[in-house]
């Protein structure tokens, strides 16, 4: 039987504002979770998770992919809030899809563990690197330049 499972993270200091983000993200998922008539098994909180870490690499997080077996699904009010940045997204929304699990944005209002999400990541994925790659291109350039008017 698939397990329904919910993910609110929080990055701020302030033990307060730590306190309000987690209820205002677990309010939000619990309204979807009832709008769609889920129920969830757990709803694993990630209280002050470092930001600079992909999710698999949050204690939590770890916690809440190893739980996950076919057809279960995720359910987070942000994309943000899972992932760390695109890549994150895609290497996980890659091994969602590919285990059946399912993850709901609730900001998005659907499941995006598919194919077509990752494909959209990948092309964000390639854009950032292209961008790179030109920031570096110019800089060269620039230096190149400065050196030949000295």
């Amino acid at each position: 039987m698939a397990q329904v499972y919910g993910y609110v993270r929080a990055t701020d200091n302030a033990h307060k504002k730590i306190a309000e983000r987690l209820s205002s993200q677990r309010a939000t998922i619990e309204t979807f979770a009832k709008t769609h008539k889920l129920q969830f098994k757990t709803i694993f909180r990630e209280d002050a998770a470092l930001v600079s870490e992909w999710v698999s690499r949050r204690p939590v997080g770890k916690t809440l992919l190893g739980a996950l077996r076919p057809n279960d699904i995720i359910v987070t009010p942000t994309v943000d809030r899972l992932f760390l940045n695109a890549g994150d997204a895609q290497n996980v929304i890659d091994w969602l899809f590919k285990n059946h699990i399912q993850l709901f944005s609730v900001d998005l209002g659907m499941n995006i563990a598919t194919p077509i999400a990752s494909q959209v990541l990948h092309a964000v994925n390639a854009a950032r690197l292209e961008l790179r790659s030109l920031r570096i291109r110019t800089a060269k350039q620039r230096q190149r330049e400065s050196r030949s008017f000295s």
